[in-house]
């Protein structure tokens, strides 16, 4: 990955992270830690990789709340980043 692809992806991170945790109010996503994010080559897409901090969490309601959840933290990166293109943003559970 490119120096910018870096700063980019640790910036969504961040964002993501503090979104979530603070703008969130969805009860299905409970407590989610941002563990990585892959942007690709053109940065119009980034998978965002979460782990559930909750063991009693349903995992389907917990990514079903994340992709209700997705055009707003879009929205909010927007606001926070400035570079050319927000990408699409994609949640996925990191496994391992």
């Amino acid at each position: 990955m490119s120096g910018r692809m870096n700063k980019v992806s640790e910036t969504i991170k961040r964002h993501v992270s503090f979104i979530l945790q603070e703008e969130i109010s969805d009860p299905r996503i409970g407590y989610v830690t941002v563990t990585r994010v892959e942007v690709s080559k053109d940065l119009r897409l980034a998978k965002v990789f979460y782990v559930t901090l909750d063991e009693m969490a349903d995992k389907h309601e917990v990514l079903k709340g994340l992709k209700s959840a997705a055009d707003f933290v879009r929205g909010e990166l927007a606001k926070r980043m400035s570079i050319k293109f927000i990408p699409k943003l994609s949640f996925r559970e990191d496994i391992g």
